[in-house]
């Protein structure tokens, strides 16, 4: 329902949204160089997890560099965190790291799944026992290189503080590894999710949303998004902030997974 030239109501959310020129905030971009997205909120909601699950759309531009997606982090050291990334040779990535040590380390084998233009649907899945990747709802061939310990969850860590979509804050540095391409729709989840459940949320009809599914704790929406350059996206479940930095209102895109 348009309100004015310059407004619209999300008919989904009921939050207003959008700025000059219609810019409908169905994805955002984030350009691989400074931009991404603050999102500390979420960290307490999961700290004394046990199990869990990432869900979103994306739709990657280069695999040229090694890109993080979601960083759990402790910002002052690179010893501690837990995070998914693209590698440099194109290669989904979901690994750990507790006092030093490199618990799991769970890669593709294929390096082209995110080089053809399209959106996609990545899950990151710890079930306490065998932590995976599901690209598309299907969990596609993965090797688990480094595997101490693939029970590693957010309970056993103390020291994280820090939580960032596309980029990575450890080791007492700034803000690096930034990812570059389009975000859609994360769902944050405090179990783990079946890949049935993921395949069937990949398979439905738009418009889709990750609060829909069981035990999401926070979701992380483009359409509940203000209407500045420097925005904040509030989520539907706990109200958590999902702060922007650097970006600018044209990141705020029509580009949708649907």
């Amino acid at each position: 329902m348009l309100l004015s030239p310059l407004r619209y109501i999300n008919p989904i959310s009921g939050n207003r949204g959008g700025s000059a020129v219609f810019s409908i905030a169905k994805s955002f971009y984030l350009d691989g160089v400074n931009e991404y997205f603050n999102a500390d909120d979420v960290l307490p909601l999961l700290s004394t997890t046990t199990k869990g699950t990432w869900l979103f759309s994306l739709k990657n531009i280069t695999t040229a560099n090694f890109q993080d997606i979601i960083v759990f982090a402790d910002s002052a050291s690179p010893l501690n965190a837990v995070y998914c990334y693209i590698s440099n040779i194109g290669k989904i990535t979901f690994r750990s790291f507790v006092a030093g040590a490199e618990k799991f380390r769970v890669e593709t084998t294929s390096t082209t799944l995110l080089n053809d233009g399209l959106f996609h649907t990545l899950a990151f899945i710890q079930d306490g026992v065998n932590p995976r990747i599901l690209v598309d709802g299907v969990l596609i061939a993965q090797t688990t290189p480094a595997a101490v310990d693939k029970t590693v969850w957010f309970n056993d860590f103390s020291t994280l503080d820090n939580v960032r979509i596309g980029a990575a804050k450890f080791n007492g540095i700034a803000e690096q590894f930034f990812y570059n391409g389009y975000i859609n729709q994360i769902g944050f989840f405090n179990d783990d999710l079946s890949n049935e459940e993921v395949l069937n949320w990949h398979n439905e009809n738009k418009p889709k949303n990750v609060t829909s599914i069981r035990n999401c704790v926070e979701n992380f929406n483009p359409d509940n998004s203000g209407d500045t350059s420097q925005f904040t996206v509030i989520g539907d479940v706990n109200a958590s902030n999902f702060t922007s930095v650097n970006m600018e209102d044209a990141d705020k895109t029509t580009e949708t997974p649907y």
